[in-house]
């Protein structure tokens, strides 16, 4: 299976490289997160940014839900699926008011699941 895909345009997007630039962001945006739950930082902001990433990848998730059955190659199969889908379900279980300590468990576990399947410099080495 091939890694590319043809847009409409018809322009070549490479998906593997894809998938590799969005793990990369949501482990930098997790370990962000985490930094700022260490120094204290504004509450509100941490709990701001602990929101919008539970969301993205839980919208990620849920793409990925409704498209696996379309052939995808063995990257997204054996490893960006799984890894974004338990992240998802088990990640991010603190609600978004939660307090910094809750909030920062929760991240502790989004990134171990984040990189389960892969560890963070397998996802970092595709530049």
């Amino acid at each position: 299976m091939t890694s590319e895909l043809r847009k409409k345009d018809g322009n070549i997007i490479d998906v593997d490289k894809n998938i590799y630039e969005k793990m990369q962001k949501f482990i930098s945006r997790t370990e962000e997160i985490l930094l700022l739950c260490q120094d204290l930082a504004d509450t509100k902001l941490i709990q701001c940014k602990y929101k919008d990433l539970k969301y993205d990848i839980r919208l990620e998730a849920r793409f990925w839900d409704k498209t696996t059955n379309n052939k995808v190659s063995n990257l997204v199969e054996a490893f960006f699926v799984p890894t974004i889908q338990e992240t998802s379900a088990f990640g991010f279980e603190a609600p978004t008011n939660s307090n910094i300590k809750e909030i920062q468990r929760s991240l502790f576990e989004a990134e171990y699941k984040l990189t389960k399947y892969k560890s963070k410099q397998e996802w970092f080495e595709y530049r």
